[in-house]
């Protein structure tokens, strides 16, 4: 009882502590024991903190960077089909997530963007911003594995994202960038809006640019070798 009711002010203390090198580690076992059980989870049923989690994993550290990226896949991939609080939190806030890892991928691309206006080329950029960039491809997969999971409260968000206008502009923006693997998490989250029921708008802006999705998808389509390799 004295946990549970304690347990607000320890996650905020723990998050404020995460970002220490020498104790992220230790501050990211207690914030996935706190997601064990579902009078504990509740704890973590305010936006704000899971807002403050997802902002630890853009710390150029990796050490930091990996344990959050741990800490939050326990907290949002765990399978918690009886726990109805949870589902109601994600649920009512679906928008906010949603809005969360826009900005934070705004936020990442615009660093890289005043390093280029600073003079720099672009392979610099991405070098300087490497730990972003492996943060932007983290919160990428993140994002997806939420929208495509099964429970009703991450259908509603998948739904709501799948037909908002802007956010695949924005994954079409994050395609420009020239590394592979960014690439790859743009066309896995291009593909849950290639849907038939997909609003008019999002339809209409698939039809328009068309021909430059299909190019870029069509570079990471599997290399078959000649027929003619297999006649022997």
């Amino acid at each position: 009882m004295v946990v549970r009711d304690s347990g607000p002010s320890i996650i905020d203390k723990l998050l404020g502590q995460y970002e220490n090198h020498d104790d992220a580690h230790f501050v990211g076992e207690y914030l996935r024991m706190y997601a064990q059980y579902p009078a504990l989870l509740k704890c973590w049923c305010k936006m704000g903190r899971i807002q403050t989690l997802l902002r630890v994993i853009l710390n150029f550290n990796f050490n930091i960077q990996s344990d959050a990226v741990e800490t939050t896949i326990y907290l949002l991939m765990t399978e918690r089909a009886n726990d109805i609080d949870w589902a109601n939190f994600i649920e009512e806030n679906k928008v906010r997530f949603i809005e969360t890892f826009s900005q934070l991928y705004d936020e990442i691309t615009d660093d890289d963007a005043g390093d280029k206006d600073d003079g720099e080329n672009k392979q610099n950029a991405h070098d300087d911003e490497g730990g972003n960039f492996f943060a932007l491809k983290e919160l990428m997969k993140l994002q997806y594995q939420m929208l495509t999971k099964q429970d009703k409260c991450f259908k509603s968000m998948q739904h709501y994202w799948s037909n908002n206008k802007q956010c695949l502009i924005q994954v079409m923006q994050l395609m420009e960038y020239e590394d592979d693997s960014l690439i790859y998490e743009c066309i896995l989250q291009l593909s849950l809006f290639l849907r038939p029921s997909c609003s008019p708008e999002i339809k209409k802006v698939l039809t328009q640019q068309s021909k430059p999705l299909i190019e870029a998808i069509e570079q990471y389509q599997p290399r078959h070798p000649p027929e003619d390799d297999f006649i022997q």
